[in-house]
């Protein structure tokens, strides 16, 4: 595989990661041993009432082993970070001309190796076995995705060439990062009813409009290069 292709293909990384991500965690929801913090007796995954990292338990509210459940969740974590990894690598490469352009790229790129170590780390430990090391990863990774965002939609902005939509879809995920994050620090409290939905639904959100931006991001990035280098020639 040539220079080019392979450049090609790590910019298109993320559609895959996202993919799986989805998918997996879809499945993972389907063989969720059951129950909520509130009812352990509910039958199970609540879409509205069980956080993502619930699917990670090793041991389910009902008291049911959750092994493959955690099992899948494991690997849309591992999947996810991991594709992200070749698209953060070779961003930069993209603006090499302008020094500016670039800096900022390699900035956004070295944080966005941090945020996908902090969304692997979140699947390798279960919250109900390792609870403080993994609020350490959930703190990690979400709050580093923000700089990361910002870092690339001020790049993209800057570049005329860039593909609008990579700085829009940008924008709208930082937007709801934003809001996401000060649910994570100020919102309600998710030991009461009330305040757990509040903090699964907005988690719902920004984790559903991470992976979309991500696939949307590795295609047209892709496509972008492709197109370039095919103009080039």
């Amino acid at each position: 595989m040539d220079k080019n292709k392979l450049k090609q293909w790590a910019l298109f990384a993320p559609v895959i990661g996202s993919s799986l991500f989805f998918i997996l965690t879809i499945i993972a929801m389907f063989t969720f041993a059951g129950g909520t913090a509130f009812n352990h007796e509910t039958p199970g995954y609540s879409f509205f009432n069980n956080f993502f990292s619930d699917l990670g338990m090793t041991t389910s509210y009902s008291g049911e082993s959750n092994m493959l459940s955690s099992t899948l969740f494991l690997l849309a974590t591992i999947f996810c970070g991991v594709f992200m990894l070749p698209y953060f690598a070779t961003i930069p490469s993209l603006f090499k001309t302008n020094k500016l352009d670039f800096v900022l790229a390699v900035i956004g790129s070295l944080l966005g190796f941090v945020a996908a170590f902090g969304y692997i780390g979140i699947g390798f430990t279960p919250w109900d076995t390792t609870l403080e090391l993994h609020l350490f990863f959930v703190y990690l990774a979400f709050p580093t995705t923000l700089p990361v965002v910002l870092c690339y939609v001020i790049t993209f902005l800057r570049n005329k060439s860039t593909p609008k939509i990579l700085s829009v879809v940008y924008i709208a995920m930082g937007s709801i990062l934003i809001v996401y994050l000060y649910l994570l620090f100020f919102g309600p409290d998710s030991n009461t009813e009330m305040g757990r939905f509040i903090q699964v639904v907005g988690q719902k959100i920004i984790v559903y409009a991470e992976i979309i931006t991500f696939w949307i991001q590795g295609y047209y990035s892709s496509k972008f290069f492709k197109n370039s280098t095919e103009i080039g020639e």
